[in-house]
């Protein structure tokens, strides 16, 4: 009765622990951060630059041929800050990004 009981519990932490969730996100949709870098400017505050990746671009050669505008594949945002943590806390909160 015990290994029942034990082998009925494994299997209900099986299903219910497995990695699969309803919160996923598609690639297209979020943004990829490429490269960082901080800067000191005169002043003595820092200047956060972050190159992400333009999640709007499509890659199919049909969507190139009906637009006309040039639109880049890497997007570069900056933020001034008193500290280095607290660049990219600004970064986010002013372009609407999630911290």
């Amino acid at each position: 009765m015990k290994r029942l009981i034990s082998i009925f519990i494994i299997i209900m932490f099986t299903i219910t622990l497995t990695g699969c969730r309803q919160s996923k996100q598609e690639l297209n949709q979020m943004g990829i951060v490429l490269t960082t870098g901080f800067d000191l400017t005169p002043d003595g505050k820092y200047l956060f630059t972050a190159e992400i990746l333009n999640p709007e671009i499509q890659s199919s050669s049909t969507s190139k041929k009906d637009s006309t505008e040039l639109t880049s594949d890497v997007v570069t945002f900056s933020s001034l800050g008193e500290t280095p943590s607290s660049t990219p806390i600004n970064l986010a909160e002013s372009y609407g990004f999630k911290a």
